[in-house]
């Protein structure tokens, strides 16, 4: 088998760091659909959706750049 390079490494944990955090905001985000109601439901899945898109497009990004 081939040994993985370096930057494939760090790239794993990166990927896998990053894919933890959208399914922690996703978790926060469907928790606190159950406490709150109304706007600040609203906002709550905005700012979640928000942040998990930032981090899809770091991740296509640094992604991308490590090789």
């Amino acid at each position: 088998m081939k040994e993985k390079k370096p930057a494939s490494k760090i790239k794993t944990i990166f990927t896998y760091a990053i894919t933890v955090l959208m399914v922690v905001i996703l978790i926060g985000a469907i928790v606190s659909s159950f406490i709150f109601s109304g706007v600040r439901l609203q906002v709550i899945w905005l700012g979640a959706a928000l942040l998990i898109v930032n981090l899809l497009v770091m991740l296509f990004f640094v992604g991308k750049n490590m090789r």
